[in-house]
């Protein structure tokens, strides 16, 4: 039963947007960018965003990234702490690395700490380290990404479909194709920080046509995303 009260009121308030919208001559839900869409679920509805890493890590991508700028510190550092601890036990580590997943997980309140805990990492010389004794794409997957680095890659994905996220979520899918919903073409959202480039490769963050947040991206999800990674030039 509360799964169905949960896909009802879902339901409700989709409706209530979409017939808004309309009375207003506002743009169609066909017109309004996923990234809009993404940014206004999350404000409104980040109290009932899972704070498992498990629920969090089956939000899409751009949800996870808005609802992380609404989080408390506290909760913030309950996801981080339960992800370093998962890496602190992976035998796919060496020793070496293993030390710096459980000097972040000592660490975690400093470094995570409003204002401050930048320049802790940089007195540290956390990051450098890291990317000195990780692959990349490893430091990245473990450091500067919260949840998995995309959706397809997901086995949670079932899990949050479970919580109150996922009845929510499951209520648009379902308004959508009633009404003949098409994904909208609009701005993409942001994917990397020009002042903590985590894009790898042969490719930089770089200023780009993109709806920024204010955090959700570097080491540690510290920094703001405000570019996209481009091929350097």
């Amino acid at each position: 039963m509360s799964r169905i009260r949960t896909i009802s009121r879902g339901l409700q308030v989709t409706v209530a947007i979409v017939s808004s919208a309309m009375l207003m001559g506002a743009a169609s839900p066909s017109e309004i960018p996923a990234c809009e869409r993404d940014a206004a679920w999350a404000s409104a509805h980040w109290k009932e965003v899972p704070t498992t890493l498990a629920g969090f890590s089956g939000l899409s991508a751009g949800v996870r990234k808005y609802t992380y700028t609404h989080l408390s510190v506290a909760a913030r550092k309950s996801l981080w702490r339960e992800q370093l601890t998962a890496y602190s036990h992976d035998p796919a580590l060496t020793e070496a690395q293993h030390v710096l997943v459980r000097e972040a997980l000592g660490k975690l309140d400093v470094y995570l700490t409003p204002k401050s805990g930048r320049a802790h990492l940089l007195s540290d010389r956390f990051e450098a380290r890291v990317r000195s004794a990780f692959p990349f794409a490893t430091a990245k997957r473990i450091f500067a990404t919260l949840g998995p680095l995309s959706e397809s890659a997901n086995p949670t994905r079932a899990v949050a479909r479970a919580s109150i996220v996922g009845g929510l979520d499951d209520a648009l899918l379902i308004f959508a194709s009633r009404v003949g919903f098409v994904p909208p073409q609009g701005l993409p959202d942001c994917g990397c920080s020009q002042g903590n480039d985590w894009c790898g490769g042969s490719t930089v963050c770089t200023a780009a046509g993109c709806n920024w947040t204010d955090s959700g991206c570097g080491l540690f999800w510290l920094s703001s995303c405000n570019g996209q990674c481009n091929l350097a030039t």
